[in-house]
């Protein structure tokens, strides 16, 4: 498939020819759109889920019945699991309304999974995927540059707090732009257009400045490790002179910082390792079904102070809602059947990023190599900070495997 087939059939998202398998994936298109653009602005109204539901409604009501491959049935059926796995934690859990509350992410979630599989799960709906998300970078970036610019003090943390923007409430959130990298270097690396080319420069500019401001470790090896697994998978130079003048811009601005940056890297002993033990601890006291979800703030400290952990290893005193591990958390608040749901998940969804990008060839499959690489730095990252207590966790995981598995409509 040439790239000006993939830049044709990007355009015929937004203007679609007759028929309603056209019409379904343009309302599809407009309503992802509209979501991220609500996820991501700090407006007063929850817009998002409402274009949400009913584009959801109407991609169902105007699709024909769909066809998949086994491999993607998997996927799906992993999913439906995992939720069934929850539903059952929840309705066992220690506080049943906050587990419910605090999990309502999911709702929206899995609405945008059925409508990115269905639609936007093509070359073509992934590359527009990559586009929206590319763009909802500069619009982070271009928020925290405001911030920045009206002198805001205290900080990372401050910053972050200035933007008023929901996905971001602490510094870490950052990670998000660093889950995106790899799919904007796909569309670096697909030479489907300028513009695409442009705008997947500017957003990985965009993130790795902000990473180094923000000073997040996590953010700048989440992003590092998607961005080599994209030029490994790809085999390219391209990829690589990329990688290098990003890494040359990262270092001057953690230089302007006085190398703030660098200097928490040498911190060997962190605070999660308390954090982990404590949710292994937890874990050992329920360990079928967990304490439910969303659970841990409420028992870290009681856990924590009935530990003894050694002085010699550093302790978060503060009120921690979540393990900063999503395998932890999984294990400490919904037990071995709730890990063992979100690993199964984990494993379909790679298993269908991977058969998707070998099946794929040319420009296809250079943008199956930015979801599947996006997808892995996933599951790094959720081994050191991911939770399902952050909104945009939950919805960049339904995303990216809605975009891991595509579909074949049939009339």
């Amino acid at each position: 498939m040439s790239a000006g087939s993939l830049t044709h059939d990007s355009l015929t998202l937004l203007v679609p020819r007759f028929g309603p398998a056209r019409w379904s994936d343009a309302v599809a298109a407009m309503t992802v759109s509209a979501y991220f653009t609500a996820l991501v602005l700090p407006l007063r109204t929850d817009f998002g889920s409402a274009a949400l539901g009913v584009g959801a409604l109407l991609t169902i009501l105007t699709t024909g019945r769909v066809s998949q491959g086994r491999v993607f049935r998997l996927l799906d059926g992993a999913l439906v699991v995992f939720l069934l796995a929850s539903g059952l934690s929840i309705a066992t859990s220690m506080d049943p309304a906050r587990s419910l509350r605090l999990s309502a992410a999911f709702l929206p979630a899995l609405l945008l999974f059925v409508i990115i599989a269905r639609h936007l799960a093509r070359p073509e709906g992934v590359r527009l995927l990559a586009q929206i998300l590319s763009t909802a970078v500069l619009v982070v970036g271009g928020m925290l540059a405001h911030a920045a610019w009206a002198g805001t003090v205290g900080g990372p943390a401050a910053l972050v707090a200035a933007t008023g923007s929901p996905l971001l409430l602490v510094p870490n959130d950052a990670v998000l732009l660093a889950l995106i990298a790899p799919l904007s270097l796909s569309l670096v690396l697909s030479r489907g257009g300028r513009a695409a080319c442009i705008l997947g420069i500017l957003s990985l500019a965009v993130t790795g400045t902000v990473l180094v401001v923000l000073q997040s470790r996590i953010g700048v090896l989440t992003m590092a490790g998607g961005l080599i697994a994209v030029i490994v998978l790809c085999r390219s130079r391209r990829g690589l002179i990329v990688l290098t003048g990003l890494a040359a811009l990262a270092l001057a601005a953690d230089a302007s910082q006085g190398f703030a940056l660098v200097g928490k890297f040498g911190q060997m002993l962190d605070p999660r390792v308390a954090l982990w033990i404590t949710g292994l601890a937890m874990w050992m006291d329920a360990p079928l079904l967990g304490h439910g979800p969303r659970s841990f703030g409420l028992l870290y400290a009681e856990y924590r102070d009935a530990l003894s952990l050694p002085a010699w290893l550093p302790i978060d005193d503060r009120i921690v809602p979540w393990a900063h591990s999503l395998w932890v958390e999984a294990l400490a608040e919904q037990g071995l059947v709730g890990f063992g749901a979100l690993l199964v998940l984990m494993a379909c969804g790679l298993r269908a990023a991977w058969r998707s990008f070998r099946r794929s060839s040319g420009e296809a499959r250079t943008l199956r190599a930015g979801v599947l690489a996006a997808l892995v730095v996933f599951c790094g990252a959720a081994t050191v900070e991911l939770t399902f207590v952050r909104q945009w966790v939950v919805v960049v995981l339904c995303t990216l495997l809605g975009m891991s598995a595509p579909r074949k409509e049939s009339p």
